[in-house]
This record gives C-alpha cells, structure tokens and sequence, in this order.
C-alpha cells in the first residue's frame, strides 16, 4: 500500500462512519411502540389461507412493537422486531409461514413510530406523547 493510499484511508475513515450512521438513519429500524401494518398473501392457486397478492393480500393493521421488542402476527405468532428493519422482518415472518403456507407473500411497512418523540409525565400542566422535529427546549 502507498503512502498516498494510506493517507486516504486515515482521512476517509471518519467519514465512513458518519456513512454508516445516516444510512441506519436513514433505513432505521423497528424499536418498541412503533405500529405497524403487515400483508400476507398467497401467490399459489391451492387453496389459500391469505387473499390474493392482486386482491391486496390480507392486511393486519395496528400491529405494535411491544415493549419487549416482539409483534404477535396472525398465522406466525411471536416474532423478535426490534432492531430489524421493515424488510428484514418481512423475511422473518415469510421463513415463519413457509412452514405450513405454500409460496406466501409478506409486506411490511411503518405506520408510526415513537422514536422522535418524548413522554411527559408526572405533575406538569399537559402530560403526554409529544413529537420531535429537531431540538426539544425544557423548561
């Protein structure tokens, strides 16, 4: 190796971190409270337990992270979610259900999340759940 390439990598490697940091912020990942909405579907002609993929599938709203990190979806039970991402978990729950359902489908997106707020509580004047968008002033 050069000296001029280890002097690139020496300067570079801050900024490989901060990479790595935006790209978790930017996918992020499931953390208890968050709500989600999940559709299973069949793509096989046998009988089906799920609607149709081109029905929409069978969707599964309000499903939340609890405070263990675990979602309870119909047909797989009890599954770990946090610290996954919406398509990492997606892959969890169709290994579940192809254990007993031919060629599922799994969709899962975010409805909400609670990783950018706070809650008050205690003697204040409006105790609750109060959304983030940058700085917090406490006062």
């Amino acid at each position: 190796m050069t000296n001029f390439q280890r002097e690139s990598m020496h300067l570079l490697q801050p900024f490989c971190h901060l990479y790595k940091l935006l790209l978790l912020i930017l996918v992020g990942t499931l953390t208890p409270g968050d709500v989600l909405t999940v559709m299973l579907a069949q793509t096989d002609k046998e009988p089906n337990t799920f609607a149709a993929l081109s029905g929409g599938g069978t969707s599964f709203s309000d499903v939340r992270v609890d405070h263990n990190g675990n979602v309870e979806i119909p047909f797989v039970g009890w599954i770990k979610a946090q610290g996954l991402t919406t398509v990492a978990l997606a892959e969890q729950i169709k290994k579940r259900l192809e254990l007993s359902i031919k060629n599922p489908e799994v969709r899962v997106t975010l409805s909400s999340d609670i990783s950018g707020s706070v809650l008050v509580s205690s003697a204040v004047k409006a105790p609750g759940r109060y959304s983030s968008n940058g700085l917090i002033k406490i006062s």
